[in-house]
């Protein structure tokens, strides 16, 4: 099958370019990690790893169950 492409479709479609805002926006979501932070995430492993905690598949359900019913 021998495809043409019209002219039309050549004026719409534009190469790809790089977007220079989405790299703005995500160096400025991007957090500074300070002795405090790694502090409270070495907390967090180690509460994760020493107490009990609830599954994943649970939370998964509980959600599902909760916002079908909304």
């Amino acid at each position: 099958m021998n495809m043409t492409l019209t002219p039309s479709y050549k004026k719409t479609k534009k190469p790809l370019s790089y977007d220079h805002f989405v790299e703005e926006r995500l160096e400025d979501m991007i957090i500074e990690e300070t002795p405090e932070m790694l502090a409270a995430i070495d907390e967090g492993l180690r509460s994760a790893a020493t107490e009990p905690c609830v599954p994943i598949e649970v939370v998964r359900a509980e959600l599902k169950k909760k916002w079908a019913t909304l």
